[in-house]
């Protein structure tokens, strides 16, 4: 397996060889890359290459769209480079054996794991951006090369995510001021300090949004709860939650993932008893395991069976 830090921070690469699969991890707010990987090596030893990501933290905090939207497309490259390098081993070994070495046969599938509301909101930055790019596809001749590579990455991890899954740990979690304090607090420990900055950031933020609620925008959290209610970039998604989660509202998730369902949504629900909020892996490693298998055995068997 080849690692690489891809110059950042919050950006680690783990390429493995004959990978089935391509794994995007966006970790929650504030949380090291390195427990982060703790989840990219679940896949890895599954054998799929894997990117972990990680957002700033402040831009998660206020939803500061347009930081988040700026670190999201940074990860890109790296996945789009992870799908061509797995498709061109695939096609290799299908011109080997059986397989005809077609495109079809090459298809390799991108599987979504995001964590808590900070990752989340990478993937809903991603998934406005594959809804703004749709139809620029094809139509960027005149456009300059490093536009067009980044316009033929998105087409790409636009297409392997229809045959892959998005799994979603601790998330979405309803936007609350409540919940979201308490995320800072769990995020910064005991450095008050630092929350209280945080906090005059949040409330900075919350008072912007309200203040356009007078003229007529939709809350921060309507606005959210909309996207992820009604995204069509993920039509196979697995929840992962608990009633012991403090900061989720399961009730709010629950009715969301029954309108995923009425939308025609494949859908796996892994529902725990009493784990905190991202910390099911811990307390039920042996049923998060085996939805990870199901998770990676669906989506490679969707490339088998053509779906897109």
């Amino acid at each position: 397996m080849e690692e690489t830090a891809a110059g950042s921070k919050r950006i680690c690469v783990k390429e493995v060889e004959d990978s089935k699969a391509v794994v995007l991890l966006f970790g929650w707010m504030g949380s090291p890359l390195k427990h982060v990987d703790k989840y990219a090596e679940l896949y890895n030893d599954r054998g799929c290459s894997t990117v972990s990501a990680i957002a700033d933290p402040t831009a998660i905090m206020t939803r500061w769209k347009s930081k988040i939207r700026t670190d999201m497309l940074r990860v890109l490259p790296h996945v789009a480079k992870l799908i061509r390098h797995a498709e061109m081993e695939k096609a290799s070994r299908n011109s080997d054996g059986d397989g005809d070495g077609g495109s079809d046969d090459a298809k390799v599938p991108l599987i979504i794991h995001a964590f808590s509301n900070g990752g989340v909101f990478n993937l809903e930055m991603l998934d406005l951006e594959l809804l703004l790019r749709e139809e620029e596809y094809g139509e960027s001749e005149s456009e300059d090369k490093q536009n067009k590579e980044a316009t033929d990455d998105l087409y790409l991890i636009g297409e392997r995510m229809k045959l892959g899954w998005q799994v979603f740990d601790s998330a979405p979690a309803y936007l609350y001021l409540a919940n979201s304090m308490q995320a800072i607090r769990e995020a910064t420990g005991s450095n008050y300090f630092l929350q209280f900055g945080i906090f005059s950031l949040l409330f900075t933020a919350v008072g912007f949004y309200n203040f356009r609620m007078l003229f007529g925008y939709p809350s921060s959290a309507e606005e959210y709860w909309d996207n992820m209610s009604n995204s069509t970039s993920g039509r196979k998604q697995a929840y992962i939650y608990s009633l012991g989660d403090e900061i989720t509202d399961v009730a709010k998730l629950e009715e969301l993932i029954e309108t995923r369902r009425a939308k025609g949504v494949d859908l796996i629900v892994m529902k725990c008893e009493d784990s905190a909020h991202v910390q099911h892996m811990r307390s039920y490693k042996e049923e998060y395991c085996a939805l990870i298998d199901d998770v990676i055995e669906r989506s490679v068997a969707s490339c088998n069976d053509g779906d897109s």
